[in-house]
């Protein structure tokens, strides 16, 4: 039995060693081919942080997929860091407090910025989020003060709690078309943001998320039915001091619903230009229309769920035919939510 356990030992040993290659420290993860490691923790690290995409040792040559958890925690005088693009993962904490730290590249490679990860990074003024990444996960990016620039691309489609938080250097953000979900306090305490877009694409806007950003003074909302939100989604905003701007024919159902009609002025003439590529390829037809409405996608495109929403934004009807008897519907005009497989658009009819 103990010759059993000596052998089954071996490998995990193997895959824990650490070692150091040009000053940086780094943990094996995978002691089999491909050999791959992921950055330990190096505390204390000054100047700049190369990190290659292969490093060798003992021999053979091993492939850097992480940033492993606090790799970098607390390094006040680490000034830069080259991320190579074999790196998918940028583990919890990983650069926090590096407050000294000024310039990063992050490759095309990562897929997830995870918790904390650039937290109270105080140096950075701007960053340049790859779309390779989907999730912008807790605190990511939190009290990076001296933030003024942000690019977050279309391939996120969720933005965790307190990603941006206390980042007083923003004035603007444009929330990109793929994002369903801003979390708790995603910007709250940002008071240097001025203006906001958010796309239609959101289905969730959590508690806090824009609290105490004190100079907003325009959000531009895509969102073509408004969303129930939590009453400090806005809080400690001036809200009759800063314009809502909304799509066409969307002002009323805003001025009615909780929350946003505390905006003023409340402006109805966005164009959802977020989803012109689909509305393109979608056609509602008759409109106006009294009894059966068609609707019809071109090749590629499949149809997922349609929903019927009257000018208060109520939804009314959901189906996933594309033959709909609206007969029974009152007269008036109503918004015709289309989703397919590759998105959704947003129309007006009229039914007589």
């Amino acid at each position: 039995m103990k010759k059993l356990l000596f052998f089954i030992l071996i490998p995990f040993l193997g895959i824990a060693q650490d070692f150091t290659a040009n000053g940086i420290k780094y943990t094996v993860t995978s002691s089999r081919t491909p050999f791959t490691v992921k950055v330990a923790r190096n505390a204390g690290f000054t100047g700049v942080a190369e990190i290659p995409e292969i490093v060798a040792y003992n021999s053979k040559n091993y492939i850097v997929t992480a940033i492993g958890e606090d790799a970098f925690i607390h390094c006040n005088n680490l000034t830069s860091v080259t991320i190579p693009n074999s790196v998918t993962t940028i583990g919890d904490y990983v650069f926090a407090d590096c407050s000294g730290l000024t310039s990063v590249t992050i490759p095309n490679s990562v897929i997830t910025i995870n918790r904390g990860a650039f937290g109270g990074c105080s140096g950075l003024t701007s960053v340049t989020i790859p779309n390779s990444v989907t999730d912008i996960e807790n605190g990511a990016f939190f009290s990076c003060s001296g933030l003024t620039s942000v690019t977050i691309p279309n391939s996120v489609t969720t933005i965790g709690d307190e990603s941006f938080a206390r980042c007083s250097g923003l004035t603007s953000v444009t929330i990109p078309n793929s994002v369903t979900t801003i979390g708790d306090e995603a910007f709250a305490d940002c008071s240097g943001l001025t203006s906001v877009t958010i796309p239609n694409s959101v289905t969730a806007i959590g508690e806090d998320a824009f609290y105490n950003c004190s100079r907003l003074t325009t959000v531009n909302c895509y969102i073509t039915r408004p969303l129930v939100i939590h009453a400090d989604v806005f809080g400690n905003i001036t809200q009759s001091n800063c314009a809502l701007n909304v799509p066409t024919g969307t002002q009323v159902a805003y001025q009615a619903a909780a929350v946003w009609r505390n905006f003023s002025p409340i402006s109805g003439g966005l164009l959802s230009n977020h989803s012109f590529a689909i509305e393109s390829a979608l056609k509602i037809y008759p409109n106006p229309v009294s009894e059966i409405l068609n609707i019809t996608l071109q090749e590629g495109l499949q149809l997922e769920k349609v929903n019927f929403y009257n000018t208060l934004g109520q939804l009314i009807k959901t189906t996933n035919h594309s033959e709909i008897n609206v007969s029974s519907f009152a007269k008036g005009n109503y918004f015709v939510e289309v989703m397919t497989n590759q998105g959704k658009a947003t129309k007006t009819i009229i039914i007589q």
